[in-house]
């Protein structure tokens, strides 16, 4: 049987944000262009725009992320890094929406805060939490664009809280999330007396 295939939700926060700040910033200075703003200011304020909206498109594009599942292991794969971890290390798979997954982070720094973590050790975990999710939670620099957006009809996301044996946490943003649970799930409660070649079958 071959690895399911689980993938991430396509979002474009870089993009929205550029076009938003591009047209907003291109509409002022069309209303003022002749008098506070001269004309080569606007040109260079459209190319701007412009060229910020492109790489932000090609930065969300390419934070693609893929997750595979098998009788043995999972498989985590992005763009830059690709991590294999064996089941018999994962402890549990739960669905949590973005506002809890940010709220969830933010208390586990606390927590390591009042333990004597350092800075570092703060953005080491926060980024292997976030490594393999394609969606920002507000814990970034689009914090102020994500929570109004959350306010919205279905505005809040389901995500994956995957917990490691090792003590690491990870949040995967897949499409299909309540499957990947279930998933997870059915391969962590197989009866463990079934020899390899039985649960193959």
């Amino acid at each position: 049987m071959g690895a399911k295939r689980f993938r991430t939700r396509q979002h474009w926060y870089r993009t929205r944000a550029w076009v938003l700040a591009g047209a907003s910033v291109s509409l002022l200075c069309l209303l003022l262009l002749g008098t506070v703003v001269p004309y080569l200011l606007f040109i260079v304020v459209l190319g701007i725009s412009f060229t910020g909206t492109l790489v932000a498109m090609s930065i969300d594009r390419a934070n693609t992320i893929l997750y595979l599942l098998d009788r043995e292991r999972m498989t985590l794969v992005r763009a830059d890094r690709r991590e294999e971890l064996g089941l018999d290390q994962l402890i549990d798979a739960n669905l949590l929406d973005s506002t809890i997954a940010r709220d969830y982070v933010r208390q586990r720094s606390r927590a390591m805060q009042e333990k004597g973590a350092t800075a570092d050790d703060l953005r080491r975990m926060k980024k292997v939490f976030l490594r393999y999710c394609a969606m920002d939670v507000g814990l970034g620099t689009l914090s102020a664009l994500v929570r109004p957006l959350e306010r919205l009809p279905n505005g809040k996301k389901d995500l994956v809280l995957l917990r490691i044996r090792d003590g690491r946490e990870m949040l995967l943003s897949p499409i299909h999330h309540q499957d990947m649970v279930d998933a997870i799930a059915k391969l962590l409660h197989r009866p463990a007396s079934a020899p390899p070649e039985q649960q193959r079958a």
